[in-house]
């Protein structure tokens, strides 16, 4: 690794669509959870906020971060709520859709397109949206 990588969690490039909405508090369970956490049955649901989703495109990820663009202005601290679908071929399982508390860490003016910002984010927990029965447990 390079020695002015930071970065504890490898990243993968990618192009996958996100939703995402700034919130204005503190998701349940970001406070005590370690990054990439999954959100348990005991966990309380994140609520609903009333802004709504916008659209971006992640270019890489990790199980501790991602980076997305969108025109939307975001401020580094802003909490953000992602919803995305993790392919298969970056994680060697099925594809998952899934739901992240995260916190804008960098805001970067996008050299590629007038307007675009390159928004990166520390995950805090992950939520899997798309759940399930497992019948043969």
């Amino acid at each position: 690794m390079p020695s002015d990588e930071r970065r504890s969690a490898s990243r993968k490039a990618c192009a996958i669509p996100v939703r995402f909405r700034a919130v204005d508090r503190e998701f349940p369970g970001s406070s005590g959870e370690p990054a990439g956490a999954i959100a348990g049955a005991h966990a309380t649901p994140i609520p609903a906020e009333s802004a709504a989703l916008l659209s971006g495109e992640a270019v890489n990820l990790s199980e501790r971060g991602i980076c997305f663009t969108s025109r939307q202005e975001m401020n580094a601290g802003q909490p953000l709520e992602i919803i995305l679908t993790l392919p298969g071929e970056l994680t060697g399982r099925p594809s998952e859709r899934v739901r992240c508390s995260a916190r804008v860490v960098h805001v970067h003016r996008s050299s590629e397109r007038e307007g675009m910002k390159s928004i990166g984010a520390m995950i805090e927990t992950f939520e899997p949206l798309n759940l399930r029965p497992n019948w043969t447990n």
